[in-house]
């Protein structure tokens, strides 16, 4: 069986924990896989949240965080502490160039896609605090 929903690492305590019969407390993170491995598709998560923080132990990484948002064709990441006007953030059609070569954040076809991406990720940063 192959799955090609989205998954993350967090995934893997709270599947591991319903196999052997538990109830993931609220401070995991991550949903379990056992739906999906069931077949039961409704409700799984169409994107999920990318964060980075700088280390200072790469003087080239000094101030460069982003966050980022991935559904399942697209990429925005978003450069928190470099750049004015989001003019480092960057915009992939994973579906259609997979290997992040070409970034679409300043084409007009994609604006829409761009725009509801932006939305997305303050969801996401809004549900990681808590919010």
């Amino acid at each position: 069986m192959r799955i090609s929903d989205l998954v993350i690492c967090q995934d893997i305590a709270p599947t591991l924990i319903a196999l052997a019969g538990g109830r993931p407390g609220a401070q995991i993170q991550g949903r379990s896989l056992v739906p999906l491995l069931a077949g039961e598709r409704s409700g799984w998560r169409k994107s999920f949240l990318i964060e980075y923080w700088a280390e200072n132990a790469l003087p080239w990484l000094v101030g460069m965080s982003y966050k980022a948002v991935r559904t399942d064709r697209y990429k925005l990441i978003h450069w928190v502490n470099r750049g004015r006007a989001a003019e480092l953030d960057e915009l992939y059609d994973l579906e259609k160039d997979p290997f992040e070569l070409r970034n679409r954040i300043a084409s007009r076809a994609h604006a829409d896609i761009r725009d509801k991406l932006w939305r997305e990720m303050k969801l996401l940063v809004g549900e990681a605090i808590g919010l």
